[in-house]
């Protein structure tokens, strides 16, 4: 337990510039500190390598192509999609349809 006050503490050092909110209490820190150490003894926690393969950072910038590419966007059948809405005969406008939303 004393090494995660002293890792604690060391973070808490490095990101106080980074802190919003209101302190935690001892006993919050307490559990916080407590449900850590039963996730690591449960297995319960991701090695550095699959973090950084399971969280990605933040971009600064993408474009469409790249979103389609990254989540095999594949469009909509037209002629299906024409189809469905034949089939719905929705007599109202769109501009009355958006209106409802």
């Amino acid at each position: 337990m004393n090494a995660v006050h002293a890792m604690l503490e060391a973070y808490t050092q490095d990101k106080a510039h980074e802190y919003v909110g209101e302190p935690l209490t001892p006993e919050e820190l307490s559990k916080q500190c407590m449900d850590a150490v039963e996730d690591v003894q449960n297995g319960n926690f991701y090695t550095v390598e699959e973090a950084l393969e399971i969280f990605k950072p933040i971009r600064e910038t993408v474009t469409l192509e790249q979103l389609k590419k990254e989540q095999n966007f594949t469009g909509i059948d037209r002629a299906e999609f024409d189809a469905l809405a034949k089939e719905l005969d929705i007599q109202e406008s769109y501009e009355a349809l958006i209106g409802q939303l």
